[in-house]
């Protein structure tokens, strides 16, 4: 008993190499009756019969293609020039837009 109160420790740390050492006996195992049954899977796979594949139906995509890649120019009108109205501070105010733009003199871009 005076062993054992001196020792714990030692005990203690044995139990759990012991626990350590089974699980890696029991890992080996493990893996290699995993490895069996993937390549029993494998070959009852393998050896059955698959259906051809059908192929996809792109006439959708395709003809969505020729339109965008044959889309007419488009013909923007040009702007016109309009006067501009001076604005105190801030640059010139043009007027003709649909609406109003400041548009910057180049006393501000300095």
């Amino acid at each position: 008993m005076e062993f054992i109160k001196k020792h714990y420790e030692k005990l203690v740390l044995g139990v759990v190499l012991l626990a350590v050492a089974g699980l890696a006996i029991f890992l080996v195992f493990a893996v290699s009756q995993v490895r069996s049954d993937l390549e029993s899977a494998l070959q009852q796979f393998a050896g059955a019969k698959q259906k051809p594949l059908v192929p996809e139906n792109l006439e959708t995509n395709q003809t969505s293609l020729k339109r965008v890649t044959a889309a007419p120019p488009r013909c923007l009108p040009r702007p016109t020039i309009t006067p501009s109205i001076p604005s105190p501070g801030r640059g010139l105010l043009a007027v003709g837009l649909s609406r109003p733009a400041l548009v910057p003199t180049p006393e501000l871009l300095d």
